[in-house]
């Protein structure tokens, strides 16, 4: 019964499609895909650490830490170390990388609407809603505190 489904087949080709776009749009910026996500996330939460990056979009840390140097590397973020932990580190948009907000903004927006064009706004809050409950299933799932399929 569950493979008559196809979710995860529909939310990897939506994931990969959805990458495919933002990164034609961003390329004019010297960004990618993946790195829009990490920028916004900075941008919108000035001393975020790599952790707390790492956490919130389920990324591994080498994910992270390759796309906080790119975004340091094109100028978008700085790095200083957090004030309490030496170790870890603390991370802050440049002026450069403030400036994206809107354009990431704007990307999103257009993205939004161009793959919801025909869904009501009860659809598109059903969407969100049970995508949310996929996502925290899926990590509650992965907790060491809890086996797979109890």
């Amino acid at each position: 019964m569950a493979g008559k489904y196809y979710i995860l087949k529909n939310c990897s080709t939506f994931y990969r499609l959805t990458q495919m776009r933002y990164a034609e749009e961003l390329r004019p910026y010297g960004l990618g895909a993946g790195q829009q996500y990490f920028l916004w996330h900075i941008a919108s939460n000035p001393g975020v650490s790599m952790a707390e990056l790492a956490e919130n979009g389920a990324y591994d840390n080498g994910t992270v830490t390759r796309a906080v140097s790119k975004l340091k590397d094109s100028g978008y973020i700085r790095i200083e170390p957090d004030d309490r932990d030496r170790r870890a580190k603390r991370l802050y948009p440049t002026e450069k990388g403030s400036a994206m907000l809107e354009p990431i903004h704007q990307m999103r927006a257009r993205w939004f609407r161009a793959v919801t064009v025909d869904f009501s706004d009860e659809e598109k809050a059903q969407v969100n809603i049970l995508l949310a409950r996929l996502a925290e299933n899926a990590r509650r799932a992965l907790s060491p505190h809890q086996e797979c399929g109890k």
